[in-house]
């Protein structure tokens, strides 16, 4: 039902926001600088907005060092892709049980989701048409009141 995608989504959406954050406040970055209503309201300091942008600047040309974002990058990765791919493999597993098919199909590089799909297509096809043909062969007995 996507709850788990959901939860699993905020998980990574949460920490991702946090080590920014993080990243950004190590390198003085100041995150009140410019009010949320910044259409209506102009920033109390606008050197600290420039000073803000040339942190920005710098974190986007560096390729290493201190203002490097790669690091912070790859840690973020390395903790967001062993869950994702857990979720899909655990998918994989559910998907299986669908059809019918050994859940060992899973864990192989051959596993076809497309062929697990559209057996599950047939699947529901069929079981479609079999309650279809018992509910025109059962007569209707219209109701009357006694």
């Amino acid at each position: 039902d996507g709850v788990r995608k959901n939860e699993m989504t905020q998980f990574w959406l949460d920490l991702i926001e946090k080590r920014v954050k993080k990243f950004l406040a190590e390198r003085k970055f100041a995150e009140n600088a410019i009010s949320p209503y910044y259409i209506e309201k102009p920033p109390n300091d606008i050197k600290q907005v420039r000073k803000n942008v040339k942190i920005l600047e710098m974190i986007i040309s560096a390729k290493e060092g201190f203002f490097s974002p790669f690091p912070i990058i790859n840690q973020i990765k390395d903790e967001v892709y062993p869950l994702i791919d857990l979720f899909i493999t655990e998918a994989k597993i559910v998907i299986c049980e669908k059809v019918g098919w050994d859940i060992n199909a899973a864990f192989e590089s051959t596993f076809d989701l497309d062929q697990a799909l559209t057996t599950y297509q047939k699947m529901l096809k069929s079981t479609r048409e079999e309650n279809l043909s018992i509910i025109s062969e059962q007569t209707y007995t219209p109701y009357t009141p006694s």
